[in-house]
């Protein structure tokens, strides 16, 4: 009996110097390591898991169509660094699928120039793109560099007010290669239309 009673009282204190405190679940860690996962994933099981999610926010048709299968097919190598989950598929790629919301004159306009400046850039940028579907990323990107100090403007500050034309957003996935599944007329559009907000 006294031997039970000294287990007792060994038992409670060493439970008493247990961390009653409840366990901190690391989501940033599953993150990375879910952001690991879809980096090692092939081009095409990459798509077949995005697809459903495109779906479900009506984006991509059931079955995908012609339009869509060809932006589905180069969108792995697109989102594929900048995805954490599947689901962030839908707020990076939208663009492509539809039309981004018209930007505001304050979106297209870099902070360290002026709105006539813009118009010039992408009148500018406008007469660049011709033949740009003929031509391959590293050209395109040469001839903007060129462009830039042409303008005697920064690249960063010549391809703001192109990217928010094209995608929407001062932020998304690389430009070049999102104009080149928009397609050159597609691209146009979308710069003919900044350039009207501007010109209002």
């Amino acid at each position: 009996m006294a031997r039970f009673s000294e287990d007792i009282s060994a038992s409670c204190s060493s439970s008493a110097r247990l961390n009653r405190a409840p366990a901190v679940f690391d989501y940033k860690k599953l993150d990375w390591f879910n952001g690991q996962y879809i980096r090692r994933l092939s081009a095409r099981r990459l798509r077949e898991l995005l697809e459903p999610f495109l779906q479900k926010d009506g984006l991509v048709s059931t079955p995908p169509e012609e339009p869509e299968i060809r932006i589905l097919e180069g969108l792995p190598a697109l989102v594929r660094e900048r995805l954490t989950v599947l689901s962030d598929v839908t707020a990076l790629a939208a663009f492509l699928f539809r039309e981004p919301p018209v930007p505001s004159p304050e979106e297209l306009v870099p902070k360290r120039l002026d709105r006539g400046k813009t118009v010039e850039i992408l009148r500018r940028s406008l007469e660049q793109l011709e033949g740009f579907d003929a031509r391959g990323n590293q050209e395109t990107e040469e001839s903007f560099r060129s462009l830039a100090e042409g303008l005697e403007v920064k690249l960063g500050d010549l391809l703001m007010p192109l990217r928010v034309a094209v995608t929407g957003s001062r932020v998304s996935p690389p430009l070049f290669e999102s104009m080149r599944l928009l397609g050159e007329s597609k691209v146009r559009e979308r710069v003919r239309r900044a350039l009207a907000v501007l010109s209002e």
